[in-house]
């Protein structure tokens, strides 16, 4: 069995989280590619610049030496239950999980849902993401049901040649 090394991560550094800001771009969107989503350096910058502008995202970061993972959650009001902060993703460093970081981001960012006034957090997880189930539940999620998901990429009305 061969053996991954893990050459910038120690147990003996502190993980240190902190809020995302635009110099992470880069890091995120290598981290983005590991599950799978193509997001440019240039995509990142948009994006996180558009969710950093407002209050109800929140982006936490964990750093040793680099960012080695992330979390995004989003506070969201509803009509049919109570406002809840939704996690809209959560990965860290292939070479690094199992080590604690996620679970210290995912109590990071329930820490920040209790200062928003929620009294749950959401999350949805791609049915091939076995291992990311077995994490939240050891984590003291549930699993509430199980869901379609669709999507439809909108045109602008000219584009259709109207």
């Amino acid at each position: 069995m061969r053996r991954v090394m893990k050459p910038e991560f120690s147990q003996s550094t502190p993980i240190m989280l902190r809020v995302a800001s635009l110099a992470d771009a880069e890091s995120l969107s290598q981290l983005c590619t590991q599950l799978g989503y193509t997001v440019t350096v240039q995509q990142m910058q948009q994006h996180l610049a558009a969710v950093l502008s407002h209050p109800d995202h929140q982006v936490y970061v964990a750093e040793q030496h680099r960012v080695v993972g992330w979390i995004h959650g989003q506070r969201c009001a509803l009509l049919i239950g109570p406002t809840q902060v939704v996690i809209l993703g959560l990965v860290v460093d292939e070479t690094v999980r199992g080590t604690g970081i996620g679970r210290q981001l995912l109590h990071q960012l329930e820490a920040w849902a209790m200062t928003q006034g929620c009294s749950e957090v959401m999350v949805r997880s791609n049915v091939v993401r076995q291992q990311a189930h077995r994490f939240y539940e050891r984590m003291g999620y549930r699993m509430i049901k199980q869901s379609l998901v669709f999507q439809k990429r909108l045109q602008p009305p000219n584009a259709a040649g109207d």
